[in-house]
């Protein structure tokens, strides 16, 4: 990516960091796909929905389900435990179909971390004023 970005003069943007960040998941280079991100928050190059559920999706496949919990933080800007940089900007959240993956796949291993993780999005989500689908996500998981 660097060779080619000089040779031709551009520079990559989030969808191209997410293809790749897809490819490092799809060859089992999981810790390559973390690399990635912080590096493309490092240039300056926000990750958004697209990327993050990737990258959620990604770790759920390689059974990776704290780290994919880790992701979710991220993307919503929580504490994010296992170094993950965190963008700046507004919030970029995951998927609602893939947030609750996650959480059904921590409360298998992990209970406590299932309902932590559920309740700081949802704080999250409350504080946003969230009317979206993870709004929608958030008022179904309280009933």
């Amino acid at each position: 990516m660097e060779s080619i970005s000089k040779e031709h003069g551009f520079t990559p943007n989030n969808h191209v960091y997410t293809c790749l960040i897809q490819a490092c998941f799809h060859n089992r280079q999981s810790n390559r796909a973390f690399t990635l991100h912080d590096e493309m928050v490092r240039k300056g190059v926000l990750p958004d929905e697209k990327t993050y559920t990737s990258m959620t999706r990604g770790c759920l496949q390689a059974g990776l389900s704290e780290k994919a919990a880790a992701v979710v933080r991220c993307a919503y800007q929580l504490h994010c435990p296992g170094g993950l940089l965190v963008a700046k900007g507004e919030p970029q959240g995951v998927e609602s179909k893939i947030l609750r993956e996650v959480i059904s796949a921590l409360r298998r291993n992990s209970p406590q971390a299932a309902a932590s993780l559920e309740k700081d999005v949802q704080n999250r989500l409350t504080r946003q004023g969230c009317t979206s689908q993870h709004g929608a996500w958030a008022r179904g998981q309280r009933q």
